[in-house]
């Protein structure tokens, strides 16, 4: 505040400083970072495409410190990206995802730095060849029909069908291939025998009525590697 005379009276000057929205907020020392860098560390992020460009989600991002010892493991999200904040050091990052090649990097992370590894492109494996054209049976001791389901809107159960039979017809181009499962409704199998007995019933999958589940699918479609879906 200020004095100042003014004609007949006396006033008072006040000076208000705009906020520097510029500042990070407490705790963080770069406002760009994509997670807040911790006062005593630093932040490592990424984004992992193909070699079409495509994002690649889900990939799995571990990061090994100067002992061999992992500091960090987290999967890309649906754009590709990674974030984790870490102690200053030198370390070995490792990007992997089924069906590429893996690639592997040194980053140094500094305190209160952003360090960017940029797009970080994983190659397909030469070694991946699609099965042979061919019918093949599914091996039901080495396969599973598993499902997600909401309870109340507010928790999920996980269950699975233990029944099934089912064979995958691999034709070329492979995205003419197609598949037909048959399962069996009343092996569904959610771990909780009242529930179970609920979904046999006729409020859920009336297995009397309907004993068998089936599923055809002539569209596969690629995402790259080794992940197909089947419509």
């Amino acid at each position: 505040m200020l004095p100042v005379d003014a004609g007949q009276g006396r006033y008072w000057l006040v000076f208000w400083r705009k906020k520097d929205r510029r500042r990070p907020a407490r705790g963080t020392t770069d406002r760009h970072a994509l997670v807040p860098i911790p006062l005593t560390g630093g932040v490592l992020s990424g984004q992992v495409r193909d070699q079409q460009g495509g994002a690649l989600a889900g990939t799995e991002v571990s990061v090994m410190d100067p002992a061999d010892r992992r500091a960090v493991y987290v999967e890309t999200d649906p754009f590709g990206r990674f974030a984790a904040s870490l102690m200053p050091g030198r370390y070995r990052v490792r990007v992997e995802a089924g069906g590429y090649q893996q690639v592997t990097d040194i980053v140094e992370v500094s305190w209160g730095e952003h360090a960017d590894m940029g797009h970080i492109v994983l190659g397909e494996d030469p070694a991946l060849r699609p099965p042979r054209p061919g019918v093949f049976v599914i091996d039901g001791d080495h396969s599973s029909v598993r499902f997600v389901a909401r309870h109340i809107g507010m928790s999920k159960v996980y269950g699975r069908f233990n029944r099934f039979q089912g064979q995958i017809r691999i034709a070329e181009p492979f995205e003419e291939s197609s598949v037909d499962v048959v399962i069996d409704a009343a092996s569904v199998d959610t771990n909780v025998a009242a529930r179970d007995t609920h979904l046999r019933s006729a409020d859920f999958l009336d297995v009397e009525r309907f004993p068998e589940l089936r599923f055809s699918s002539v569209r596969f479609a690629a995402h790259g590697g080794n992940r197909w879906t089947a419509t």
